[in-house]
């Protein structure tokens, strides 16, 4: 056998959970930005911060990162988001 090696300059993986969705966006610099966009009708709610760690985790498993690193990160909350 053999194996390829390829640089993906930038990736973008999207995930739904309960109409909620969720991003994770990497570049070739190794930065990562995590995002939730809550589903419509979800003002005033909010998701515990063990369920959206749970989901960015096993994103980062399925994309071959160590799930460990999201329990390292910092979450903040914006409601600036204008539709």
């Amino acid at each position: 056998m053999g194996s390829v090696r390829y640089i993906i300059p930038e990736a973008r993986v999207v995930t739904y959970d309960k109409g909620n969705r969720y991003i994770v966006e990497l570049d070739s610099s190794g930065r990562a930005r995590l995002e939730i966009i809550m589903h419509v009708g979800s003002s005033g709610e909010s998701i515990p911060d063990e369920k959206y760690r749970a989901v960015f985790r096993e994103m980062f498993e399925e994309m071959g990162l160590s799930p460990e690193v999201v329990d390292s990160l910092e979450f903040f909350h914006s409601s600036s988001r204008m539709w």
